[in-house]
Parts: structure tokens; sequence; C-alpha cells
């Protein structure tokens, strides 16, 4: 199964669970899932586009019908559009639909491997 990913919305916490369902919905209506990853981290992804998706994961995740596109979309207007954490949530969700939770655990390790390395040359270039 793959992780739930948590985050806070409208001053609750909630959970995002990546699904087949929430991939097949979202690709069906906005297109790839890996290109709207890459809209989101050069910040040209729309708000209704990026609210679907959360909405999409939030459904599955609460398992239930408690949000609406436009509360989600009003929840993150409120949080701040580009806010690090909420970016940061999203791009969790979107590497749970799609890694394998085992290359998302490699690429985990690829990545604290690849920031120890460059703290330790930081390190170097501060003395």
């Amino acid at each position: 199964m793959r992780g739930r990913v948590h985050i806070e919305f409208g001053g609750r916490d909630h959970s995002l669970l990546p699904t087949y369902e929430v991939a097949e919905q979202f690709e069906a209506r906005h297109g790839g899932i890996v290109d709207h990853y890459e809209k989101l981290n050069n910040g040209s992804a729309p708000m209704q586009v990026r609210a679907y998706l959360i909405l999409l994961a939030l459904k599955q995740g609460e398992g239930g019908d408690k949000f609406t596109l436009q509360g989600v979309m009003k929840a993150m207007f409120e949080f701040g559009l580009w806010h690090g954490d909420l970016v940061r949530k999203e791009n969790e969700l979107i590497e749970g639909l799609i890694y394998t939770p085992e290359q998302l655990l490699a690429k985990k390790e690829e990545e604290k491997a690849a920031m120890k390395i460059a703290s330790e040359a930081l390190g170097v270039f501060s003395e």
C-alpha cells in the first residue's frame, strides 16, 4: 500500500492517499501526472488543477465527500497558494502516485546521501 501524506488543511489535519483511482481520474480530466509535477515545481500549475488533485486524494484518504473543489481552492488560497509546505505536500502526493513504494524509498535515500555530500562540501567552503 502506498503511504499517506498528512496535510493541515482548513484548520484540521487530513490525509491524502495516492491511489490508482486518483491518478486515473486526474489524468482523465487534466492530463499526465508527470507533466503536472513539472508545472507545480516551475510555478505554472493552475490553482484549479492543483485543487482537483488534492480533492481526489482527500476523498480517498478521508473516505468521504467532506470537501468540494471550491472548498479546497478556498483552503489553498487561505494557506497561501505557493506556500512551501503546501507544495511539498503536493510533491509527496505526486511522488506517491508516480513511484512504487520501493522506488520512492530508494529516491529518498539518494536525496539524503546527496544532501549529506552537499552539507559536507559547504562545511569545507565555509572554513
